[in-house]
Parts: C-alpha cells; structure tokens; sequence
C-alpha cells in the first residue's frame, strides 16, 4: 500500500512541481546530518524499539526510514522487520511522510484546471491526465461514457499536450 501511495505521490509530485514538505531546521545528531548531505530530506522522528529513535524522512520522492543508535553516532537506514516480518517502519512513515503528501497533492489537483465530465453531485469523482491526441485517452473517454451518463462517476480531465500541440 505505502508504494503504490508513494509511486502516485512522486508522480504527482514531478507532475505539479511541488516541493517536498519539509522538517524545520533542527539540530539533528551527526549521522543524520549527514545522510541529509547525501540528500535524504529529513520529516520526522517516531518512537522505535531497540532503544533507537526512527526518522522519516525522503529521497529521492520515495519515503525512508532511518534508526539512530541510542548513542547517536550511528544510523541505520531501511525498514526495521520484526521477528514475524512485519515491517514496523511503514506505519510511521504513512503518517509523518506519504499521509501529508498525498493530502497536499489531492488538495492542489482540486484546485488545477481541469474539465468536468459527469454531474457534480457524482459519489466518485476520477482525475485523469488527457491528451487529446493520445488514443488511449480517447479510447478510456469511450469506455467511461457508461459510468459518466448513469451519474456514477465525474471525470476531472487535466488536460495536456504531450503527443503534440491541441
């Protein structure tokens, strides 16, 4: 689920243009300091077994999980598994990294341009990126006039133009 969210966020995310959210400036320990000089954009901290502190944080466009030793001077980057192989890192990194994003994307998609198709008062509203010179857009167009005319659905056509001029 955290990747699927992740590959629709850094889509989105190069799409638009956004700039990823960012922590403000902390003193963190050394070894987090500089795994941001290798581009990791450090979100968060949460609580983590073992006696070491989590941070969420971004590189990238993709969430990461960072630990760092109770003694500071080391940190550990990857997700943390359990015995049972539950990933323990995936829960906060949905909410200090993927959560936040996806929110901030879905509220700028609201506010772009884009072309309605189907009644306002549809239970499901479906963005899409339109060409309208790409087969397959036109072919999806085809196919979704059924859930459109039984007031289903309402299609947010973002219109661009990436086969050639409109």
């Amino acid at each position: 689920m955290i990747k699927k969210a992740s590959l629709v966020a850094a889509g989105l995310l190069t799409l638009f243009g956004i700039l990823t959210v960012t922590a403000q400036a902390k003193d963190w320990p050394a070894p987090i300091k500089a795994l941001e000089k290798q581009g990791i954009e450090v979100i968060g901290t949460f609580d983590a077994p073992g006696g070491l502190t989590g941070y969420a944080g971004i590189v990238e466009q993709q969430p990461i999980a960072v630990y760092l030793t109770a003694d500071k001077k080391y940190a550990i980057v990857g997700p943390m598994i359990d015995g049972k192989g539950a990933n323990l890192s995936q829960q906060p990194l949905e909410k200090l990294v993927s959560k936040p994003i996806t929110d901030r994307i879905w509220k700028q998609l609201e506010q772009s341009t884009w072309v309605a198709d189907g009644k306002n008062t549809a239970p499901r509203i479906v963005y899409t990126l339109t060409d309208p010179n790409c087969p397959y857009c036109n072919k999806f167009w085809n196919d979704a006039r059924p859930w459109i005319t039984s007031g289903k659905v309402q299609l947010r056509h973002v219109m661009v133009a990436i086969l050639g001029p409109t």
